[in-house]
């Protein structure tokens, strides 16, 4: 229980941040008449694609060394809330998609990676849910920039369901936990 209001008093206050970010011109767009207090409000973002690059963690069934990744990338947000006593509820999506290539001393892998995020508040009694699949595959070159014939695959899946059977907004004994996943493997065929 304790991952899981680690969890939860990061992830509300991030979704939260993410709308007040977004409100502003450079990052996206809110209702200019949206009064969340009336009625539902809807936000969005976009950006990209652009550039990026840094280091790379080894790859584990294919060495131990680290390298350097570099590719493009783009995002998608959005979402809608609501402040409406009688239903408040806030619900945010992104996608981030990554085409690149990390370089390692045994060679290199061009990869693409789709990541989702999901996450929804509200309701009666109060509830929250958090949904994030990633998935990531590539093809693996030796050190001549031949195709090795290998390819890596990388899945993951954090997801939890929470409903506050109290409201007080904090997990506690007798809140109903429907669902509380975490996986992450990377294989190499």
């Amino acid at each position: 229980m304790t991952s899981l209001k680690r969890t939860l008093r990061v992830c509300v206050p991030l979704a939260a941040a993410a709308v007040l970010a977004m409100a502003g011109p450079a990052y996206g767009s809110v209702d200019p008449n949206c009064n969340p207090d009336r009625g539902a409000c809807a936000f969005s973002s976009d950006s990209g694609p652009y550039a990026f690059a840094g280091p790379a963690d080894p790859i584990d069934c294919l060495g131990p060394d680290a390298g350097t990744t570099a590719g493009t990338a783009e995002d998608t947000e959005g979402g809608n809330f609501s402040n409406i006593a009688a239903n408040p509820f806030f619900h945010f999506h992104a996608t981030h998609t990554e085409s690149g290539r990390m370089d390692f001393p045994y060679g290199s892998v061009v990869y693409r990676l789709d990541e989702h995020f999901n996450y929804n508040s509200g309701s009666h009694p109060p509830a929250l849910s958090l949904s994030n699949p990633v998935n990531a595959h590539g093809s693996v070159y030796g050190p001549d920039g031949l195709p090795t014939g290998q390819q890596v695959s990388l899945h993951g899946l954090a997801h939890f369901t929470w409903t506050d059977t109290n409201g007080n907004g904090d997990p506690d004994p007798g809140d109903d936990y429907r669902a509380s996943v975490s996986r992450f493997s990377v294989t190499c065929d």
